[in-house]
């Protein structure tokens, strides 16, 4: 089947700069098709409680084209949900989702140099 085609682990690497609650992000991925997709992303988290924050911001990636994002010169751009747990001063792990793709979710973690 078509699903069976796709990639369903994505694994990929970036850098996440964060100044009160609003986070710019850069790296790349393997994504579905099993191209290298670099992509761009901002998140604005305002709602928190305790370690927990949340809210949302937009992604764009190259090598991704689909009917259900805005395409843009070869560039998909779409909204994201976001759900972060500050683990320790150092430690973070993120869940994010995009409805546009089907509801994908991604789960990441972070590492704060100091």
């Amino acid at each position: 089947s078509p699903h069976n085609e796709h990639n369903e682990q994505n694994w990929g690497g970036g850098y996440r700069y964060t100044s009160g609650t609003v986070s710019g992000e850069v790296g790349a991925f393997k994504n579905t098709y099993r191209r290298w997709s670099p992509y761009v992303g901002v998140e604005w988290l305002p709602m928190a409680y305790g370690p927990l924050s949340g809210g949302g911001g937009l992604i764009a990636a190259l090598n991704y084209p689909e009917d259900k994002v805005k395409v843009v010169k070869g560039v998909s751009i779409a909204p994201v949900f976001s759900l972060r747990w500050q683990a320790t001063s150092s430690i973070s792990l993120s869940l994010r989702t995009i409805p546009a793709r089907n509801g994908v979710t991604e789960l990441s973690a972070g590492w704060t140099f100091k």
